[in-house]
């Protein structure tokens, strides 16, 4: 018969009693309004400091307060910061660092002013505006006033599904219509600011086609979310009762039916 060998010991790592750790990193709100201040709560043991990171929309660290191994702190918000806040608390160096993240969720203060609403916090209050629109062949048009831009929203599937250009429509200077263009029956030529830029563009007019009805004149309201980056998802009334939703960048554009 044979003996099986005894198990060997598993070799086990001792831990550093002079490691610097952290007892804990919290903050005593569960959610802040945007422009207030989160109060941060901290404690270490073997540590003489701490250094306390703000964290950017990217993750890079942006900020840093380096404070001692106990402690509170409050920081500032921004009345334009949406979605959360997020810090890391370090302590120690090299190999022995220690670090722990925190992530406060900051409270939506305006709401959308249409429904249902996007999971995203708006940018700001929903601001009223004259809008102008029409339907197109293949799309349509829209101008905001707030922001003195022609928007273009294409439906034939190509790229970029929507481009934007700024109003240099001026009434005083250039005609309303080209008056020599004769549209099919059951078309219609685009007069005006958005005419100007109809005429003005091939892409939009070879992409978009005629008008099927002429345009209408309308106050309603636009809205913003941020989408990273310096980026936004733009939301704006449509003359017929519902939303447009244009995403950044062209990437597309949807039509959002109210309940």
């Amino acid at each position: 018969t044979s003996t099986p060998a005894p198990d060997l010991p598993t070799a086990t790592r001792v831990a550093n009693p002079n490691a610097p750790r952290i007892e804990y990193f919290t903050s005593d709100s569960a959610a802040v309004a945007p422009g207030s201040s989160v109060n941060l709560f901290w404690s270490t043991r073997g540590a003489a400091g701490a250094t306390i990171y703000r964290l950017d929309e990217t993750g890079a660290r942006s900020q840093l307060w380096n404070v001692p191994p106990d402690g509170s702190l409050p920081i500032p918000t921004r009345r334009s910061d949406r979605g959360e806040v997020n810090f890391v608390l370090r302590v120690g160096d090299g190999p022995l660092a220690v670090e722990q993240a925190l992530t406060v969720a900051l409270a939506c203060p305006d709401p959308w002013f249409f429904s249902p609403a996007p999971d995203a916090c708006p940018v700001e209050p929903a601001a009223e505006t004259l809008l102008v629109e029409a339907p197109f062949e293949r799309g349509r048009m829209l101008y905001i006033e707030a922001r003195d831009r022609v928007y273009a929203l294409f439906n034939d599937g190509r790229q970029p599904a929507w481009l934007s250009v700024p109003n240099r429509y001026n009434p005083a200077v250039h005609p309303e219509l080209e008056e020599s263009f004769v549209p099919p029956p059951g078309l219609y030529q685009p007069i005006a600011v958005l005419g100007f830029v109809w005429r003005g563009s091939d892409t939009v007019r070879n992409r978009l086609g005629l008008a099927l009805q002429p345009e209408t004149r309308f106050v309603g309201k636009i809205q913003a979310a941020p989408a990273g980056a310096g980026a936004e998802t733009l939301y704006a009334s449509s003359a017929d009762g519902m939303v447009l939703r244009l995403l950044p960048g062209g990437e597309s554009w949807q039509i959002i039916t109210p309940p």
